[in-house]
Order: C-alpha cells, then structure tokens, then sequence
C-alpha cells in the first residue's frame, strides 16, 4: 500500500485517463462538483473520500470505487499497476 501512496498521482492518472483534476493544493477533485477528493501530497497522501456516495479510505478503496470491483480485485489490479510501472523503468 505504501508504494501507492507514494504514486498516488501516477495512480490516478491510470485510474481517470480521461479526466483532468481540479488541483487544491494537497487534493485534486474529480467530478462535475468536485465529489471526488484524493491526497497527492502531504500527511494524508493516498487518502481519497467520495462525497456523493459517502466512501472514504486509502489507495485500494479508491481503485474499488474507480473500477467498480471487489478488494481482490484491486489488489490485484494494483499489483498490475506496480509491476508495469516497474518494467517501464528498465
């Protein structure tokens, strides 16, 4: 989980491919209002919270929400991210 927190913006970018944040600050926000808030930077790196459907928590339950899956699933969707990111810096 660390190593997500730490690529959170990269983790992002993979996630909403299509979207540009809107940047405050520590936060970028995603959505039409924003509803969608997650941690790039700062104590509270990784953290993200979706006001519209009240979830809230770290770097896996924000790729739960994004992919619409189940835990394992983003662990291993995660896993994925992590080891692609690895190859490309070969």
């Amino acid at each position: 989980v660390r190593a997500l927190k730490e690529r959170i913006p990269e983790v992002c970018r993979a996630l909403f491919p299509e979207s540009q944040p809107q940047m405050r600050g520590h936060e970028w926000r995603y959505g039409a209002k924003g509803s969608l808030k997650v941690n790039v930077s700062g104590t509270k790196q990784g953290g993200y919270a979706n006001f519209e459907t009240g979830d809230k928590g770290g770097p896996l339950h924000l790729i739960c929400d994004a992919q619409k899956c189940t835990m394992k699933e983003a662990i291993g969707w995660a896993k994925s991210f992590l080891q692609r990111d690895v190859a490309s810096n070969r």
